[in-house]
């Protein structure tokens, strides 16, 4: 499986809270582990009483999940349009599959 259709995956799976982020709490805040930790949770608030899952909510982004597989960016968005969706072909996720379905409906062979 290619690291796209994982990165897709992992999204839809996180945005849905089926999936998600490795870290811990530490009392009432969130903080990502060390490998979930990327480049791009340096610019997100840190944790605070208002704010307890900044973090959290900032590794289930498209973003966030680029850098975790180490895609260019704007990889995920691309896949998830229309015209991009022909590289998730081989994934059995099911709600990838409902995107195939829909973007491949109507299409003669």
């Amino acid at each position: 499986m290619s690291k796209l259709i994982e990165a897709v995956e992992c999204f839809i799976d996180r945005k849905n809270r089926n999936r998600h982020p490795d870290g811990s709490v530490d009392k009432t805040k969130w903080y990502p582990s060390e490998t979930e930790k990327q480049e791009c949770c340096e610019s997100v608030r840190q944790p605070s009483r208002a704010y307890p899952w900044s973090l959290m909510q900032h590794c289930r982004t498209k973003i966030h999940v680029e850098h975790l597989f180490g895609l260019k960016s704007g990889a995920i968005a691309e896949a998830l349009t229309k015209k991009g969706r022909v590289f998730l072909i081989g994934s059995t996720h099911p709600e990838v599959l409902k995107l195939l379905d829909e973007a491949f409906r109507g299409i003669k062979s």
